[in-house]
């Protein structure tokens, strides 16, 4: 079975591509996701951090001056790291649901 995730067949809008990672719109929901090139769940915490702060850099270019948050629980793909840029004002009901689980 292959991992639409490592294979990225389906490419949207392309913001950076590196050696480790690559950041473009997300397929489903056509906001910025960040995606590790290499097919696992942990990386390096200097990795974690250049990911994030360039996932950073790409969304406030996307979303101008609407406040985001980076999206890093794993929904629908659960063996395969990548994060989502999200606008606060427009957060998914699942993750709604399970902030209110997680205050509770």
């Amino acid at each position: 079975m292959s991992c639409e995730l490592c294979i990225l067949e389906i490419k949207t809008t392309v913001y950076y591509d590196g050696d480790y990672f690559i950041i473009l719109d997300c397929k489903d929901c056509l906001i910025p996701m960040a995606v590790w090139k290499r097919h696992k769940m942990k990386i390096s915490k200097q990795g974690e951090y250049v990911m994030r702060e360039m996932l950073k850099i790409k969304a406030k270019e996307f979303y101008g001056n609407t406040n985001f948050y980076i999206d890093v629980i794993q929904r629908k793909v659960l063996d395969h790291l990548h994060w989502h840029a999200r606008e606060y004002e427009v957060r998914p009901k699942w993750i709604q649901e399970r902030e209110s689980v997680d205050e509770g």
